[in-house]
């Protein structure tokens, strides 16, 4: 469940959206926390590669993603964490409406020395 302090200012969310997306080795997102922070028709759109569209998924198509992905690593009894990171950011504001540009770093556990 999102805690009230999560949508306290756009920094909150930010900082609980990077928080509820890492988990530990074997472990799915903290989905309960996240979905909150998400408005109805969001959608989560990754980096891609340069010339490439990238994908533009829904939370729950991105739920069922992750989560499909961590059962098919536990059945190759791979137990993989992921942690991010925010680097950076820029918030552009128009009235009530934030833009946040992140940057941030990913890792397979959080003593990696360098983001993949």
């Amino acid at each position: 469940m999102a805690l009230e302090s999560d949508t306290a200012s756009t920094q909150a969310i930010i900082k609980a959206l990077y928080e509820g997306i890492s988990r530990r080795p074997g472990e799915c997102p903290d989905w309960q926390r996240l979905r909150p922070l998400f408005i109805n028709g969001a959608r989560i759109i990754p980096p891609a590669a340069e010339g490439n569209p990238p994908p533009m998924w829904t939370l729950e198509q991105f739920t069922e993603r992750v989560n499909r992905n961590v059962r098919q690593l536990r059945a190759k009894g791979i137990e993989q964490g992921f942690y991010e990171r925010e680097r950076a950011n820029r918030t552009d504001t128009f009235g009530s409406i934030a833009h946040v540009w992140s940057t941030y770093e990913s890792r397979w556990s959080p003593n990696d020395v360098e983001p993949f």
